[in-house]
């Protein structure tokens, strides 16, 4: 049986690991827009997807990991959400 990562996995692992927020989104929305997407669309993405969120369990995620989260695993076709992750 071959093991593979799943995206899911990889998304978390990546999330967690960085610590400054804001490079990743700057880096995330730059190979967004090499990979084909538009500005204005990321910009409406945002507005809808980059809200705070506070789990359960009282822990909080940051606007932009949120956006981030939902643009790789709900939004964005799996051609480009792979070259990403």
């Amino acid at each position: 049986m071959k093991k593979k990562l799943l995206d899911v996995h990889a998304i978390h692992f990546i999330l967690s690991s960085v610590k400054n927020t804001n490079k990743l989104y700057k880096y995330f929305i730059g190979v967004c827009q090499k990979n084909g997407l538009m500005k204005k669309d990321l910009i409406f993405w945002y507005k809808l997807y980059g809200k705070p969120y506070l789990y359960k369990n009282g822990n909080f995620e940051n606007p932009k990991i949120a956006y981030i989260k939902k643009l790789l695993q709900f939004v964005l076709p799996e051609k480009i959400r792979s070259k990403i992750i």
